[in-house]
């Protein structure tokens, strides 16, 4: 089964620039030569033409938190901690 995002180009100007952005509304899957979909949301000011396109892939690492050191904590407690 392949799977697509189904997107409208909304065109704005920016700074004098054209630009276009990408909403995504929905998905479209195909499967054995069929093509069905889920329409999520119906954008305004819109012209009727939807655009798929495969999906991007997610980043799979997550960020992890820094661990302050111990200059750091005594820089914000000042030199003497109470513990």
């Amino acid at each position: 089964m392949k799977r697509f995002d189904l997107v409208v180009a909304r065109e704005f100007e920016s700074n004098g620039e054209k630009k276009t952005q990408w909403q995504n509304c929905g998905v479209v899957f195909e499967k054995d030569g069929k093509m069905f979909g889920e329409l999520r949301l119906i954008p305004t000011n819109w012209n009727g033409r939807f655009q798929l396109f495969e999906p991007k892939a997610k980043e799979q690492t997550q960020p992890q938190p820094v661990q302050p050191t111990t200059t750091q904590v005594q820089n914000i407690y000042g030199s003497d901690l109470p513990f």
